[in-house]
C-alpha cells in the first residue's frame, strides 16, 4: 500500500494489495472520482469535487485508493476542521461514507487514515459516519473500525433513522401511495397565490438565511451559517446533483416574496431532503411544506435517485413536549411510513489526554451554554 501524505510525501508498505493516496490535491482526486463514475459506481455529494470546490471552505484530505493496475476502487473526502476547544489541534470528519466501492479498499482508505491520524499529535478525533441502507454492510465497515480501535459515538451529528420514498414506479403510482393529507396539501397550492420555483438568484441568500433562522427559533435547533449564495450557484450549475426551490407569494415580488423553501441534494442512488424552512404568518393558515417536498421527490426521480430520504425522523409527534421536531416528523411520515435504520458514527481518538481534555471543555462550554439560555432575560 503506498500512502502520500497531504505535504506530498510517499511512503511504500510492502506486501498490501492497495495503493492508498491522501492528499489535498483536488485535481488528482477529480480524475478518481471520474473513473468511479464511469464505472458506474456513486458517490455521495461530500464526496463530490463539485461540491468541493463550490460550497465548502474547510481544508480537506482527499483519499483514493487504487489496485495494482492503478484503477481506483474507492475514493472519499475528509473535513479538516480546526479545534475550538484547543487551539492548534483539528478533527477530521468523514460524512455519508461511501459504501459503493469496493469494501476491501474502503477500509483500506479508512486504516489509511487512523494511521495518519494516528502519526499527527494534532489531530483530536477522526468521525467517520456511516450511511447506508444495508445494514450488513454497514455492519462489515463497523466491524473493521472496531478492529482499528474506533468506538461508536454517544451522541450522532447524523441521523440514524429516516422514512424513505421508493422512487422507481412512476409519478403517479408514487403520488397515489402518498397519505390523503399530503396529496390534499400538495394540489391546493393551485387555489392559493403562491408559485413554486427553483431560487436561481443571489439576491435570495439573505432571505433564505432569515427563514432559516426562523424555523430554527421555532423548533429548538442550533443555527449553522449557510454560505447561501454558495449554494444558489451549486444548485444552479449542477440541476442533478442539488435543487433549491422556493414557494413565492404572487401579490409580491423580489427576496420578501419568499414564503418557504427547501433544499434537495444528490448522494448517486438517493436524494436527500436536506433543509427546509418556513416563515408563519397569520394570513397564512395553511401548510407551505408539502408542494416543495413533493417537488424534490419528482426532481429526485428525474436524475435516476432510487429512493427519496427525508432526512432523519424521529418519535415524537406534534404538540409533543419532549420532541420540539415531533411535528415535523408528522409532515414527513404524511408521505411514507417506510421507516428505515440508515447511519451510525464511529469516532477515533489517537491521543487519549488531548481527546479526554477537549471533551471536558466542549461539555463545560455546552453546560454553561444552557445555563445562559436559562437565564430570565
Amino acid at each position: 500500500m503506498t500512502r502520500r501524505s497531504a505535504a506530498g510525501g510517499t511512503n511504500q508498505i510492502p506486501g498490501q494489495r492497495y495503493r492508498v493516496q491522501i492528499s489535498q490535491e483536488l485535481l488528482a482526486y477529480e480524475e478518481a472520482e471520474r473513473q468511479l463514475l464511469e464505472s458506474g459506481r456513486w458517490l455521495p455529494l461530500p464526496h463530490r469535487s463539485e461540491w468541493l470546490r463550490a460550497v465548502e471552505r474547510d481544508k480537506f484530505l482527499l483519499v483514493n485508493v487504487r489496485d495494482a493496475d492503478d484503477t481506483c476502487l474507492c475514493a472519499f473526502a475528509a473535513r479538516a476542521m480546526r479545534s475550538r476547544a484547543l487551539p492548534g489541534h483539528r478533527t477530521i470528519r468523514v460524512e455519508r461514507f461511501p459504501s459503493s466501492g469496493d469494501p476491501a479498499a474502503c477500509i483500506a482508505g479508512l486504516e489509511a487514515m487512523s494511521q495518519m491520524a494516528s502519526r499527527d499529535s494534532r489531530v483530536l478525533r477522526l468521525s467517520v459516519e456511516l450511511f447506508d441502507r444495508d445494514s450488513t454492510g454497514r455492519a462489515k465497515i463497523g466491524a473493521a473500525l472496531q478492529a482499528m480501535k474506533f468506538r461508536t459515538a454517544k451522541r450522532n451529528r447524523m441521523y440514524s433513522h429516516t422514512v424513505q420514498i421508493d422512487l422507481r414506479p412512476n409519478e403517479e403510482e408514487i403520488f397515489a401511495s402518498l397519505h390523503g393529507t399530503a396529496r390534499r396539501h400538495i394540489r391546493s397550492i393551485a387555489k392559493r397565490p403562491v408559485r413554486i420555483c427553483p431560487i436561481e438568484d443571489r439576491v435570495y441568500a439573505p432571505r433564505l438565511g432569515e427563514i432559516l433562522r426562523e424555523t430554527l427559533r421555532r423548533t429548538g435547533g442550533a443555527h449553522r451559517a449557510v454560505d447561501w449564495e454558495s449554494v444558489i450557484d451549486f444548485a444552479k450549475g449542477n440541476p442533478a446533483l442539488g435543487r433549491l426551490v422556493g414557494l413565492c407569494s404572487t401579490e409580491c415580488t423580489g427576496p420578501e416574496s419568499l414564503l418557504a423553501f427547501a433544499l434537495g441534494l444528490g448522494h448517486g442512488d438517493n436524494v436527500q431532503y436536506a433543509t427546509a424552512g418556513s416563515i408563519r404568518r397569520p394570513d397564512l393558515r395553511w401548510p407551505l411544506g408539502y408542494a416543495l417536498a413533493w417537488d424534490l421527490v419528482i426532481w429526485g426521480k428525474s436524475a435516476g435517485a432510487e429512493w427519496f430520504d427525508f432526512g432523519g425522523i424521529t418519535e415524537g409527534h406534534a404538540f409533543d413536549r419532549h420532541d420540539a421536531v415531533g411535528g415535523i416528523s408528522d409532515f414527513k411520515r404524511y408521505f411514507t411510513k417506510e421507516r428505515v435504520s440508515v447511519g451510525e458514527e464511529w469516532i477515533f481518538e489517537p491521543h487519549w489526554l488531548q481527546g479526554a481534555l477537549s471533551r471536558a471543555i466542549s461539555a463545560g462550554a455546552a453546560w454553561a451554554g444552557t445555563l445562559v439560555r436559562k437565564l430570565p432575560m
